[in-house]
């Protein structure tokens, strides 16, 4: 009387790779916000859960001044978004005008100011310092940005490169936190005053290149 189990046993064995394959076609972000006001509660918002505000499964953790929350996008963007490739996002605090990422560069110039993000493999966050951000006060500043490989995958190091003004620096996987997904690099020359620009490179094992540009 065996019989009764072998569907079932063929169902589970069909639906794993299934899973695995969807997975595989996602990343997870780590999104980071400080407001300026102290909140009690945060939450992120965006076209992945059709701009509802204090949705529960996207409360953001509060780390002291830093609110911040992982969340898994499919890779490509939305696909009936207003911006190819990417996913519209906000914060939201209960008060109105909904906050933007103030350390993204990538926002819809257009009433809203939506910020987006790029989801690709790997997929570059946050990239500092850059043009919504206060003059820098360094000659040699430090560069930063939060690289995300799509989900089973992992950064390939050696890939890792930033161009200062068209002069390449190459081989920085030393300089990026694999746990945290941080790439944090001090230039090693000093730059004369005015504008710069930084364009950072990198792949994942299985994908890439993907760049962003500040």
């Amino acid at each position: 009387m065996s019989f009764p189990r072998r569907p079932r046993i063929l169902v589970v064995l069909f639906l794993f790779p299934f899973v695995e394959a969807l997975s595989q076609d996602s990343v997870d972000v780590g999104f980071r916000y400080t407001p300026p006001t102290q909140q009690s509660s945060l939450y992120l918002v965006g076209e992945f859960n059709n701009w509802t505000p204090s949705d529960p499964k996207l409360a953001m953790l509060n780390q002291g001044s830093l609110w911040s929350i992982t969340k898994r996008l499919a890779l490509g963007g939305n696909p009936s978004g207003a911006v190819a490739g990417a996913w519209q996002f906000k914060f939201y605090t209960g008060a109105i005008p909904w906050p933007n990422d103030p350390l993204d560069h990538h926002f819809v110039n257009d009433g809203n100011a939506n910020s987006f993000i790029y989801t690709r493999d790997p997929t570059i966050y946050q990239l500092l310092p850059n043009q919504h951000q206060p003059i820098v006060a360094t000659e040699t500043p430090t560069i930063t940005a939060y690289i995300f490989p799509k989900v089973g995958a992992s950064i390939d190091t050696a890939t890792i490169s930033l161009q200062i003004d068209g002069l390449t620096f190459n081989a920085l996987g030393a300089y990026y936190n694999t746990s945290t997904k941080l790439f944090s690099y001090t230039l090693p020359m000093a730059l004369v005053n005015g504008s710069h620009v930084v364009i950072l490179s990198a792949h994942s094992n299985v994908g890439g290149p993907n760049a962003d540009t500040v």
